[in-house]
């Protein structure tokens, strides 16, 4: 059995269920199809990166641009220690 759909997205984190949210919420014709399976995902192992000083490497600091944000994180850190 054949059926139709409008947009297929591709991923079930919360990028691909936002989309396909937002697209249901504005169209309820459209057929939306959530392709991926639930469970852990990038979205989870996306937390690590909200550490701002993360990835800190001698090339991420080559720039005064990218030293003053590191040190404005390391500050941001100490307001937000959880």
């Amino acid at each position: 059995m054949r059926q139709h759909v409008d947009l297929a997205v591709v991923g079930d984190g919360i990028l691909g269920r936002s989309i396909a949210l937002a697209v249901a919420e504005r169209d309820s014709d459209r057929t939306v199809l959530l392709v991926g399976r639930a469970g852990p995902g990038a979205s989870r192992a996306a937390g690590a990166m909200l550490g701002a000083v993360a990835e800190v490497t001698t090339d991420s600091l080559r720039t005064e641009t990218a030293r003053a944000r590191v040190e404005l994180a390391r500050i941001a850190s100490h307001r937000w220690a959880d």
